[in-house]
Order: structure tokens, then C-alpha cells, then sequence
């Protein structure tokens, strides 16, 4: 079995020093193969899966191998052999699969785009919709964004999958209008690794035009944190985006603790209230006192609110009476994959 410059071995054998004297004659063997008269080292390292569960698939077997070869800091110990330890913590050993899975996982496709309906409270009328991005492991299903993307930010990879999901949301866009479907404004997330990158949002701009979207169709989403990081940069971004004819939102707002100070510089279209804040606002006097007075002061800074989390009838009428514009959350819609939510909402 070979992937790339990756193989895999099936050893009918249990004895750790059995194993190893195998391994490292296979890994001589290999070296010797190479021609010494380069000016370069071969490095041959191996990962070790001992079989106890026989319940799984060879598939989990190899990744819990490459898991171990991947963990190994120091090529030249141990003769480059790590054997898979049983007492390693969970997170620890999905950080090494997910890591080693993601490249792959972009070219395969195994990243979806899922949506969620945001609906005007006013008229009930839809606003438009979120993309959101789902991992569907062919091996282990669904994997949430909740564990896969806070790595992705350390790695940097989420600005691959950032613009890939934003590809995908335009090609659906453009294949919803082609069939006469109604326009529908699509909000999509921007991680803060890009503010690292300058002139990024000339990549977003580019695949508006491949697919012949129009600017006003698509919202960005920036999170709060983005302005503790840079400010300035962040405020160079919007001018960009609203140049350009697209609208953006500050989401998860109310999280940090600089938020009332920032809306004097920040010049954001949308703010999108954090769900942590409604929920722990709603069975206090002053926490929703403090919401309903974010909601009119966006509103006299000319900014609209929408509060995501909406899970209950109770949390929509103390928004209509707080007069907040937009809400989103499971009382009415949870994140659906394409096909379901062209048919749900009628878009065709």
C-alpha cells in the first residue's frame, strides 16, 4: 500500500523489539538503495499501530500509524520509530489525524457547504443566508467545525478552506440565478489569519467575477477579535469590501471586552450578537438591558442587528420587542446542505 512517498506494512507480529529490529532493516535497506554520492540525508521515519481493537477498519489502523509517525520531534531518535501509545490524550491524537487528513481532504472535496436561513423580524421575510463549512470524513462522517477550525487557525490551512468554501458558495449562487432563481444575500466567514496577507480580499473579488456575482449578494463576516489584532488593517478591509459594493458584519459580537469603543471606528454594516450573550442575558434585568441598548445604538449608527442562537419562541418575542432586525438559530432553521435548502426556501 503506498500513498505519495508513504507506505504501509501489515506484520504479523506483537514483540515491540521484534518489531523494531524489522523496521529498522527495512529502513537500512532503503537508504542503501540511494545513491550516496548526493549531497543529501535519507530520513526514513516510522509509525507503529499494535492491533488490540479488531473492530476497526485497516483504514484506522494505517491513520493511527501515520499518528504515531507524525508525533516523533526528533527524526534521529529511536532509530525514527514512534509506536502509537494507548494513553495519549484523545485531542492530542486527533490534532495529528486531523493534520495529516486536511490536505487530502481539500482535493477529495470532504469539505461541504452547509447554509442557514436568516430571517427578517419584522416582515418575516428572509434576509439571506450563512455558509458554513462541514467536514464529511469518508471514514469517520461528520467531523464540526468546533473541532477541526481552531486548528486550522494555528496551521494557517483555514485560509485554503476559507476561500474554497467561498468558491463553492459562489458556484451555487450563480447556479441558483442561472435557473431563475430569487437573489439571496450569502454571508461567509473570514478567519484573522488573512488580515496577515495583504490585498487578500483581491482573491474573493476574483472568484465574484469568475462566477458573475454581484457584490451586493455577498456579506462578509468578520469577527470582533480581528479589531484587538489590528484595528487599522481591519479598518482598511471594510473601506475595501464596501468599495467593491459588498456589505460586512461583526460577528460574535459582545464576546470581547473593547466592543462599545470599537463601533466608533469601526464602520461595519451588521452586527451579529453572540449567542453566549442572549443566552446569559436572558433571565437578568440587566443583561437585557444592556442587549436592547446595543440594538438601539447600532441602530442610530446606522448598523442592523442580527442575534444568532435563536432556539426558542420566548428568545424571538424578547427580540421583536427589543426591536432587534434579524435573527438566525434552530428555532426555525439549522445549518442544511445545499440541496436541501434550494428546496426548503423555494430559491429555484
Amino acid at each position: 500500500h503506498v500513498i505519495s512517498d508513504r507506505f504501509a506494512i501489515l506484520m504479523n507480529e506483537f514483540d515491540e523489539n521484534i518489531i523494531k529490529k524489522r523496521l529498522i532493516n527495512i529502513s537500512n535497506k532503503i537508504k542503501d538503495k540511494i545513491n550516496t554520492n548526493y549531497l543529501f540525508e535519507i530520513v526514513v521515519t516510522q509509525g507503529v499501530y499494535k492491533i488490540t481493537d479488531s473492530k476497526s477498519n485497516i483504514a484506522v489502523y494505517t491513520d493511527r500509524a501515520h499518528v504515531a509517525q507524525m508525533a516523533i520531534k526528533d527524526f534521529y531518535s529511536n532509530d525514527g520509530i514512534n509506536f502509537f501509545d494507548e494513553t495519549w490524550e484523545e485531542t492530542d491524537a486527533m490534532t495529528f489525524d486531523i493534520e495529516h487528513k486536511q490536505d487530502n481532504a481539500l482535493k477529495e472535496n470532504q469539505f461541504h457547504v452547509y447554509y442557514q436561513m436568516k430571517k427578517n423580524i419584522k416582515d418575516d421575510t428572509w434576509y439571506g443566508a450563512e455558509a458554513l463549512v462541514r467536514w464529511i470524513d469518508p471514514i469517520h462522517g461528520m467531523i464540526l467545525p468546533g473541532v477541526f477550525i481552531p486548528l486550522f487557525e494555528k496551521n494557517g490551512f483555514v485560509i485554503k478552506v476559507d476561500l474554497y468554501v467561498f468558491e463553492r458558495v459562489c458556484q451555487d449562487l450563480n447556479e441558483i440565478l442561472s435557473l431563475g432563481g430569487k437573489p439571496l444575500r450569502i454571508s461567509v466567514n473570514v478567519s484573522r489569519s488573512h488580515l496577515l496577507h495583504n490585498n487578500f480580499l483581491n482573491q474573493y473579488f476574483d472568484i465574484m467575477r469568475k462566477y458573475n456575482i454581484s457584490p451586493d449578494l455577498v456579506e462578509f463576516e468578520l469577527t470582533e477579535s480581528m479589531a484587538y489584532e489590528s484595528k487599522n488593517i481591519l479598518i482598511c478591509v471594510i473601506n475595501e469590501i464596501h468599495k467593491f459594493g459588498s456589505t460586512c458584519s461583526i460577528d460574535d459580537f459582545g464576546s470581547g471586552y473593547s466592543s462599545l469603543n470599537m463601533l466608533k471606528d469601526i464602520s461595519a454594516d451588521v452586527l451579529k450578537i453572540d449567542m453566549g450573550f442572549l443566552r446569559a442575558s436572558e433571565n437578568e434585568a440587566k443583561g437585557l438591558d444592556i442587549l436592547e441598548s446595543i440594538i438601539t445604538l447600532a441602530g442610530k449608527l446606522g448598523m442592523k442587528v442580527i442575534t444568532e442562537g435563536v432556539e426558542t419562541k420566548k428568545q424571538l418575542y424578547m427580540l421583536v420587542e427589543m426591536g432587534c432586525d434579524m435573527y438566525q438559530g434552530y428555532y426555525f432553521s439549522k445549518p442544511i446542505p445545499v440541496d436541501e435548502f434550494e428546496k426548503k426556501y423555494n430559491i429555484k
